[in-house]
């Protein structure tokens, strides 16, 4: 079976994409598919422990390296367009390109992870969204359950929509805000965008866990067939 690669991206930085995508890789190694994870870039890396690129190494289904899950690593916290200069690195997005062509050749499935939301400038003229409109993908959003959340959703889905990306849906993500917006968003947004919503994800801290429970990241009764379904080329 052919898969399109699946490109995991967020209303915001900090929403849940890490949690969504190593829970995704393990739900979906546990069916019987051969998936890689794929983290190009990352900012705020100190050292390699605790990386979202090992994290999501580390979901994948064959003891995936580390270093076959990332290209470029920055020190500092912000936008890798930004991060990059700073470090006197120059961003090859060919050889993004390249890696992850690589990673598709020998899985059946690989996840990718952005840094930030769709748009956040990976390099000069490139983001996640260009990677997404080259390589074919399929885009899942997660969102972080919170107010403001519909209207950050909402822009992604037309950005991706009008780029004429395969857009997947939503996939919330309990935040434990406490304000009304968070019992009401799913189905506001549900209703207004049209778009399948494939729940929402518990409070789950995946370093409290062993890979093999990191399904329990997804939200109860995911539905893995409908979700693969919507991934085949």
């Amino acid at each position: 079976m052919t898969y399109r690669p699946l490109v995991v991206t967020g209303t915001d930085t900090g929403v849940g994409k890490t949690q969504a995508a190593a829970g995704l890789a393990v739900k979906l190694c546990a069916h019987g598919i051969d998936v890689a994870a794929f983290k190009p870039m990352e900012s705020g890396v100190i050292g390699p422990v605790g990386t979202d690129a090992e994290i999501l190494a580390r979901a994948s289904c064959s003891g995936q390296e580390t270093s076959d899950a990332m290209v470029y690593t920055f020190r500092t916290p912000v936008a890798p367009v930004v991060a990059a200069p700073e470090e006197g690195i120059v961003v090859e997005t060919a050889l993004v390109m390249e890696r992850l062509a690589a990673l598709r050749e020998r899985h059946d499935l690989v996840i990718v992870e952005g840094a930030g939301g769709l748009l956040a400038p990976l390099a000069p003229g490139w983001d996640l969204l260009e990677l997404a409109k080259e390589t074919g993908a399929a885009c899942l959003v997660v969102v972080a359950n919170k107010l403001g959340c519909l209207n950050h959703s909402l822009l992604t889905q037309r950005i991706l929509e009008d780029a004429g990306v395969t857009f997947l849906g939503f996939l919330f993500n309990d935040t434990g805000a406490k304000d009304p917006s968070a019992v009401t968003n799913a189905n506001v947004l549900r209703r207004t965008s049209g778009r399948r919503i494939w729940g929402e994800m518990p409070r789950f801290d995946l370093a409290a866990h062993p890979r093999a429970q990191w399904g329990g990241a997804l939200p109860p009764h995911f539905d893995v067939d409908a979700f693969l379904a919507a991934l085949k080329v």
